[in-house]
């Protein structure tokens, strides 16, 4: 019996098929073969394990004490308020340890500092100043309206009441001994928290003056030393 052998050969994607036909047979066996998936050639990586943080290292202890130098853009010739030519850096010093009449706030609205109010008669001429009770200066002297007058004196040119911005004498400071026109009647202490000063011309801007280096506080005795770098104020800070 002779039998008659086809072949045929199919290549597709990949995919190779054979048949195979007997003779006088009318069935067909199909072989197939399938193209098998090659390996991975890379290896798996493995993460590295977690290192540890490394320790905390401990806050240094606080030390109290030591020395602040810093630099300053111009000079300040003293601390006194009346004849001092204050810089800046002059004002934020004095600021640590004297405290004024008035300041300002952050709206810039002149409000009281040692002062407790200010108000003026119907004429603008007569001001009447009422100042806080319980305050001491650094020395133990007693701040009340006697040591406030001492200090218009000393800071005004004993009693000679002047608009700082629009007079100044050649040193550039607040009180000058030059002949000016004289804006102040006097000061008078009405009762231990009181001042009155009358003017001889209305001069609005009294309070605004007294939120400045006129309205700074000083103690009576450094007044009447003349002591003008030794600072004895009210402040958060005492001079040493």
């Amino acid at each position: 019996m002779k039998y008659r052998k086809g072949l045929l050969a199919l290549t597709a994607l990949g995919l190779a098929t054979v048949l195979v036909v007997p003779s006088g047979a009318n069935a067909v066996t199909k072989k197939k073969t399938t193209k098998t998936k090659p390996k991975p050639t890379t290896k798996p990586t493995v993460a590295p394990a977690a290192t540890a943080a490394p320790a905390a290292t401990a806050a240094p202890a606080a030390k109290t004490g030591g020395k602040l130098v810093f630099g300053m853009e111009a000079e300040t010739n003293n601390y006194m308020p009346g004849p001092g030519s204050w810089a800046v850096s002059g004002h934020q010093v004095s600021l640590a340890v004297y405290e004024r009449l008035f300041a300002l706030n952050g709206k810039s609205q002149i409000v009281p500092a040692l002062a407790e109010s200010i108000t003026k008669d119907l004429s603008g001429l007569v001001w009447t100043l009422k100042i806080k009770k319980g305050i001491k200066f650094h020395n133990g002297e007693v701040f009340d309206a006697a040591a406030v007058k001492a200090n218009l004196d000393e800071a005004f040119c004993g009693s000679v009441l002047f608009p700082v911005f629009f007079r100044m004498n050649a040193a550039g400071a607040l009180c000058s001994k030059e002949p000016l026109p004289k804006l102040l009647r006097g000061v008078v202490v009405i009762d231990p928290q009181t001042v009155q000063i009358t003017s001889l011309q209305k001069f609005p801007g009294f309070p605004a003056t007294l939120a400045g280096q006129p309205g700074v506080m000083v103690a009576p005795q450094q007044i009447k030393d003349n002591d003008l770098n030794t600072m004895i104020g009210t402040g958060p800070f005492k001079f040493k």
